[in-house]
């Protein structure tokens, strides 16, 4: 692998785009922006479009490609599935494509989803267990490794899979889980709303880590990780919904009723398993994580400012 100094990220403006900015630029990296869009700060390029990624990588010529652009939401895959494979299947495709055609030196780093192994129920799950997925989006994931696999195969790609565990932290949109609790406890402490949560099954164990932990293991993959591998980003510990929601109501300047009907349905599927962070500790052996309950307290904090302005 050739030494990276230039980084080119898609998706820069989502969640984890701006975090993964700031830490490449934090250790010397110099990170091209990208953006569907047209902004004067940022280079274009649109992953649907193959001229659009090509020209970029041409005009670029980056020596290592963060492909974070995508449908991130299990949610919205089940309202717009067509949108979801199309945009993280053909969109991989493209920037693969374009990578083959244009750097075929380059490394590229594409990140994947825990979602992938679906209702799998071993605790501590590693990279190699089979994939289950149970959702538009988990499928359009699994397709997306599947996609990269191939491509290190068949061409030699300097291709390695990040597969991501449950990412929180402030800047985070709705459609998430953390996010989700945060804005409804922030509306009852102003009495925006009844000071009840309706909530479905919380049993399902999930790998919560904090997007500036999460990070900081991604950049460490980028530099030292083996082509052709799938390391996990997590905490490596297991924790139930149900106590994330106790931790965040416990945080509430209000007494709060949490509802709970198993009967709703559970879009993102009912996981039961954490990561597996062996492969990516030989990496990176200070991998350490902050206490959730911190974290926590950020996310809600910044939805009560959020609530306040909008008074």
């Amino acid at each position: 692998m050739k030494i990276i100094k230039r980084v080119l990220l898609t998706g820069a403006n989502g969640f984890i785009g701006k975090y993964l900015c700031l830490e490449l630029e934090r250790l010397g990296y110099h990170v091209i922006l990208t953006s569907r869009y047209s902004e004067s700060e940022l280079v274009s390029l649109d992953v649907l479009n193959e001229e659009s990624v090509q020209r970029a990588l041409q005009e670029q010529q980056p020596d290592c490609i963060m492909h974070l652009a995508g449908q991130s939401s299990v949610v919205r895959s089940w309202e717009f599935p067509q949108e979801t494979v199309k945009t993280n299947v053909i969109g991989t495709m493209n920037v693969l494509e374009a990578v083959r055609k244009i750097c075929p030196d380059s490394r590229v780093i594409l990140f994947s989803s825990s979602h992938e192994y679906g209702q799998c129920r071993i605790e501590q799950i590693q990279e190699e267990q089979t994939v289950k997925p149970v959702s538009p989006y988990a499928v359009s994931k699994a397709a997306q490794t599947m996609m990269g696999s191939i491509y290190h195969a068949a061409y030699g790609l300097d291709v390695v899979t990040l597969r991501l565990f449950n990412q929180i932290g402030v800047g985070q949109s709705l459609g998430f889980v953390l996010p989700d609790f945060a804005s409804q406890v922030a509306k009852i402490e102003k009495e925006l709303q009844p000071p009840v949560i309706h909530v479905g099954d919380l049993s399902g164990i999930r790998d919560f880590v904090d997007i500036r932990d999460s990070v900081r293991q991604m950049v460490r993959v980028m530099e030292a990780g083996k082509s052709g591998e799938i390391y996990h980003i997590g905490s490596g510990k297991g924790m139930a919904v149900k106590i994330l929601l106790d931790i965040i109501v416990k945080e509430a300047k209000r007494p709060i009723q949490v509802v709970s009907n198993a009967k709703r349905r559970v879009q993102n599927g009912n996981m039961g398993y954490y990561a597996d962070l062996t492969k990516t500790k030989q990496l990176y052996p200070e991998l350490s994580t902050r206490p959730i309950e911190e974290t926590v307290r950020e996310v809600l904090n910044e939805w009560r400012q959020k609530d306040a302005c909008c008074d």
